[in-house]
């Protein structure tokens, strides 16, 4: 059973008093301690909900969100997975955005309305694109720890995140990729192994982790395994 009470000791500067939240999880008793009534009736309420639901983690048991960011770099399965300029952003995100705002928290006192207020901040100190991307890292890193059973929700997914498509510059040949006066250059003076290649990314529109899987494969003008 869960209860909540308030307690009262005596300092040399005087009374003092806190309200506590009192439960038992996996057979052992728990305590959270909480300055005001409001907040202990609300994290009992919540406890509540979560051991109903097979979620709850207690705070004490509950690593933080700077461990947990490493966790999710560390997961050599998922990395083996992205590019290495995917991988290089994601630790940006982690150690220039997320560790410095939330890091020190622990997961379960994560709450879906502090990762808001976290987003928000950066949509106004950057561009909502990045902030959106940051977010994605964020919920991939709780999501990692829900997996592992660091915790039982992944609150950043109810973060509503926008992306404002009026700041991307449209795209343009020649500015952004070759023209096909351009394209035709490239063919006519490509050599050797070259010319398969960039006739192969042109015509294909292959991703450029795509192309490296060709490697070792047999060439595409000689029939030849390429080294």
């Amino acid at each position: 059973m869960s209860t909540f009470r308030k307690r009262t000791w005596q300092t040399k500067n005087g009374p003092k008093t806190a309200w506590l939240v009192d439960y038992h999880h996996d057979g052992k008793r728990k305590f959270e301690t909480f300055k005001t009534e409001k907040d202990a009736r609300a994290r009992l309420h919540e406890i509540e909900g979560e051991r109903k639901a097979g979620t709850h983690i207690p705070t004490r048991d509950s690593i933080k969100l700077d461990e947990a960011c490493n966790l999710w770099l560390e997961n050599k399965q998922y990395v083996r997975k992205v590019e290495r300029s995917t991988l290089k952003g994601y630790v940006d995100h982690v150690e220039n955005f997320i560790k410095p705002k939330l890091g020190h928290h622990r997961l379960a006192k994560l709450t879906a309305p502090m990762i808001d207020q976290f987003y928000t901040q950066l949509v106004r100190s950057h561009s909502s694109t990045h902030a959106a991307k940051v977010m994605v890292s964020l919920r991939g890193v709780l999501k990692r720890a829900m997996t592992a059973g660091l915790i039982g929700q992944n609150v950043a997914s109810a973060v509503e995140v926008h992306r404002n498509t009026r700041d991307k510059e449209k795209l343009k040949a020649g500015t952004h990729f070759p023209s096909k006066e351009e394209v035709n250059a490239i063919i006519e003076h490509a050599r050797g192994h070259w010319r398969p290649f960039f006739v192969t990314a042109i015509y294909t529109g292959m991703r450029a982790s795509e192309m490296r899987a060709l490697s070792g494969r047999r060439s595409i003008s000689t029939g030849r395994r390429s080294p």
